[in-house]
């Protein structure tokens, strides 16, 4: 049967599960310039992710991306960054972790690398999606932490097909639909 729709969306903070940031994480729920501020190496938190749409089907991929990410130090030079560790997991396993690196003095868009599988073999599931999970932790700054690390916006971005469109079978002149919504937009509809 063919596929729906590909559609990308995003999982964002749906709940801090633990923090040690000296700033507020749940600020990294939205881009707008309200920011989770992580001000000494080896700052971490762990945060759910809100759950995938109720149209999901299959996956295709899930990505991190960090939007608005700033590593303030005024004695830094252009080439020094910050490392952000970023893992995602489900509360029991990890299925990733990826470092990504933050230049100084500079406001970046980071993104982790695009995973179509949650072990290397297996599609994700729903339920491996509904139940994400973001670490985030500062493992590294060159020449040192300076005024900290600011992340306005950590959230997954997923790319999935909607359920396949229904059936029509020629032979009793119907459409069978055995999940999915459809959505009509002219015509005459007969209920029987």
């Amino acid at each position: 049967m063919p596929s729906g729709r590909q559609v990308t969306t995003i999982l964002t903070f749906d709940a801090q599960i633990t923090s040690n940031f000296g700033g507020d994480i749940s600020k990294s729920s939205t881009l707008d310039n309200n920011y989770a501020i992580a001000d000494a190496i080896s700052q971490a938190a762990v945060i759910r992710l809100t759950d995938i749409p109720a149209d999901f089907n299959e996956a295709i991929s899930i990505k991190v991306r960090l939007d608005n990410v700033r590593f303030d130090n005024p004695a830094g030079a252009k080439s020094n960054a910050a490392t952000i560790r970023t893992t995602l997991g489900d509360g029991s396993t990890t299925f990733y972790t990826e470092d990504l690196s933050a230049l100084v003095n500079r406001s970046v868009f980071l993104e982790g690398t695009e995973r179509t599988t949650s072990n290397g073999s297996a599609a994700w599931t729903s339920t491996q999606l509904n139940d994400l999970q973001l670490g985030l932790e500062v493992t590294a700054a060159v020449p040192n932490i300076g005024n900290g690390v600011y992340i306005d916006f950590a959230y997954v971005e997923v790319t999935y097909f909607t359920p396949p469109p229904p059936s029509y079978d020629s032979t009793i002149g119907r459409v069978i639909m055995d999940s999915g919504t459809t959505i009509l937009s002219g015509g005459t509809v007969i209920l029987d």
